[in-house]
C-alpha cells in the first residue's frame, strides 16, 4: 500500500525516512495523484520527487519572489492546478547539486 500525503506540497520532512526505502510515495491534491515515485531524492533535509515522477501538466510556473531570488539553489515554485482549482505555490523545484 502506498503512503499518501493529502497536502499540496511535494517535500516531506525527515520524520518519514522509514517509508522512503520501501514505499511508493505520492503527492495527492484534491484526490488526484500529482507525483509518485519510489526514488525520492534527499536534499538539505527535505525529500523531493524526481521530475520523472511528477505530472508537470498539472503545474504552472509562478513568478519568483524577492525571497526566491535570494536562494542559492535556484528554487522555482509552481502552482498546482487540479480540476480548475489553483493551489498557489504548492510545488517547488530545485536544481540538483
Amino acid at each position: 500500500m502506498a503512503h499518501q500525503r493529502q497536502a499540496p506540497m511535494f517535500c516531506y520532512d525527515r520524520g518519514e525516512d522509514e517509508y522512503l526505502a520501501e514505499a511508493i510515495m505520492q503527492a495527492v491534491v484534491d484526490g488526484k495523484v500529482v507525483a509518485q515515485s519510489k526514488d525520492i531524492v534527499d536534499c538539505k533535509g527535505y525529500q523531493y520527487f524526481p521530475r520523472a515522477g511528477v505530472r508537470m501538466e498539472l503545474l504552472e510556473k509562478t513568478a519568483k519572489t524577492a525571497e526566491d531570488l535570494k536562494c542559492p539553489h535556484g528554487v522555482q515554485f509552481y502552482d498546482v492546478v487540479v480540476g480548475g482549482k489553483r493551489h498557489a505555490r504548492g510545488r517547488q523545484s530545485r536544481r540538483a547539486g
